[in-house]
């Protein structure tokens, strides 16, 4: 699992520097995929035992599934085919994982 977790954490940087360059047509699209980011980091804190960074965790209203990351990477495919397929990585990683 270890592995794993790491594998993420390396998927999530990545998706999280690709969403720097990304100017979606949809800001709805991207505030989603920014507050995902967060989610994810502070679940895989909480999971690692750390206990969340107040300035940087989301509320609970900006929690996501990974339904709706895969609906954003499908919306995302045909304008940002590297950033849709970088975050099905990260939704079929978070899914072996039970996160």
């Amino acid at each position: 699992m270890p592995e794993d977790v790491q594998k993420l954490r390396e998927t999530l940087a990545a998706l999280h520097a690709e969403l720097g360059t990304v100017e979606s047509a949809d800001p709805e699209v991207r505030r989603m995929l920014a507050g995902a980011l967060q989610d994810i980091a502070a679940k895989l804190r909480s999971r690692d035992g750390i206990p969340p960074a107040a300035a940087t965790d989301p509320t609970p209203d900006a929690s996501v599934s990974t339904g709706q990351l895969a609906e954003s990477a499908r919306i995302l495919e045909v304008e940002h085919p590297t950033l849709a397929a970088t975050l099905r990585g990260v939704v079929e990683a978070l899914t072996r994982m039970g996160i």
